[in-house]
């Protein structure tokens, strides 16, 4: 089991994709946006990499504490995140477990990876 805690408000991805045009097509795409981009490369910062990644199926469960209500429950970013640096392919994952709790004070995001 690897379980570590990544500080900062979490981020939903599903909530955080923006649209741009291609300069040179014109044609649609959609990024992360900034807010989303920043917690991705300030958290895998603090995802410890593991020296042999896993490959079986794992069971992701986390506790995202928020600084109020108003955000989705939404882990994806952060299992995301973990991919190269816990598992090699964010395809392993195959159970999760996802909790919502409220501190104004410390919003963080609490990771546990195990065997499934």
């Amino acid at each position: 089991m690897i379980a570590f805690t990544i500080l900062g408000e979490p981020v939903s991805m599903k909530n955080s994709r923006q649209i741009f045009r291609d300069r040179k097509t014109c044609k649609p795409f959609s990024a992360k946006s900034a807010e989303a981009a920043k917690y991705a490369r300030d958290g895998r910062l603090q995802i410890p990499r593991l020296p042999t990644l896993l490959a079986g199926p794992v069971s992701v469960t986390a506790t995202l504490y928020y600084k109020d209500r108003r955000k989705d429950l939404d882990a994806e970013l952060i299992i995301d995140m973990m991919q190269g640096r816990i598992y090699a392919n964010d395809s392993c994952v195959v159970e999760k477990h996802l909790f919502r709790k409220i501190d104004k004070l410390n919003p963080r995001a609490v990771v546990t990876v195990e065997a499934a």
